[in-house]
């Protein structure tokens, strides 16, 4: 599976209030949720490996991305699995030597446009930001997807220049 997706800084909270009603209009509420994230990494590295996402404290689901950013855009070839066992599996990571390297939480207002997942996020101790993001089956949808996604942005009144290139793992670890 491939991810494609872009996220912009929201700051000012009159500018989230009016993207929320622009993104209503545009597209449907589906549902609102709590992401806890926990990115593990090797022993001396502050890299992450991968990620261990807690969603509405009740599935666990472990991913590894290999990501790719161009202009702004993130392509991401996902692996992911769900675990059912959370203590055991944190018992095994420590085992094979890896270690916590960052805790993010992230609310989530989740909105359905055709095959677009339009995101409110607020993360913890880092702000507001809008994100869209596609998932393709096959290589060959990125460039639709980025197309999309760039569409929707700018109907939104966001360009590419404004797309934050960073992912969140790494702004928040700069404040950390």
């Amino acid at each position: 599976m491939y991810e494609v997706e872009a996220k912009v800084w929201v700051k000012q909270k009159k500018e989230w209030q009016s993207l929320l009603a622009k993104i209503k209009e545009a597209a449907k509420f589906e549902k609102e949720e709590i992401k806890e994230d926990l990115y593990f990494g090797r022993e001396k590295s502050s890299e992450a490996v991968f990620r261990l996402r807690t969603k509405d404290q009740k599935t666990h689901t472990v991913t590894t991305k290999e990501k790719n950013i161009i202009e702004g855009i993130e392509q991401s070839k996902e692996r992911s699995f769900k675990i059912d066992q959370l203590k055991n599996f944190l018992f095994f990571t420590e085992g094979l030597g890896f270690k916590l390297i960052l805790k993010k939480k992230k609310v989530s207002r989740v909105f359905i446009k055709k095959n677009l997942s339009i995101e409110l996020n607020t993360i913890e101790n880092l702000g507001n930001f809008l994100e869209i993001e596609s998932l393709c089956k096959i290589k060959s949808e990125i460039p639709q997807a980025r197309r999309q996604i760039t569409k929707i942005f700018r109907q939104l009144g966001f360009e590419q220049k404004d797309f934050e290139k960073r992912p969140y793992l790494e702004i928040l670890q700069t404040l950390s």
